[in-house]
């Protein structure tokens, strides 16, 4: 899982559009969805010109991130469905999915409601266009899960 992490971290970082930053593990308070409101995703990522991580007590509000992501564990039905609720319900733009169970990749956008209304899945060692403000394709083939 951790290779996987910064194999994510180090692509986000060197070649998106707009400068990131990014926080592992950052206890995000999002709307109440199947009675949790608060998350911690493995990754969240935020245009660093907004420094939202500097100073940030330990849970922030989401407003501003620009993508979290999560690499599925022992629960993987609670990254697949729980968490993506969350996240959408919380106008997170881009949620990321590396189901290690399944050897796929999932990015889902387009929020609304408690719902992403758009997602795409490519198997492990393919490429996920990553739309704004990151406007790059993230290979997968060296993620080691």
């Amino acid at each position: 899982m951790n290779g996987c992490i910064m194999r994510i971290v180090k692509q986000v970082l060197a070649a998106s559009a707009t400068p990131m930053d990014f926080s592992g593990q950052k206890g995000l308070i999002v709307p109440v969805v199947e009675g949790h409101g608060r998350v911690i995703p493995d990754l969240t990522f935020a245009p660093a010109k907004l420094d939202l991580f500097l100073d940030a007590p330990t849970w922030m509000p989401a407003t501003g991130v620009a993508m979290v992501v999560e690499i599925t564990s022992s629960s993987p039905d609670h990254d697949r469905n729980a968490k993506r609720r969350a996240y959408a319900a919380a106008q997170i733009p881009l949620y990321l999915l590396v189901d290690r169970q399944r050897h796929e990749v999932t990015l889902y956008g387009d929020s609304a409601r408690n719902e992403y209304t758009s997602s795409s899945t490519v198997r492990l060692g393919g490429g996920v266009k990553l739309p704004e403000p990151s406007s790059f394709t993230l290979e997968t083939e060296s993620f080691v899960v």
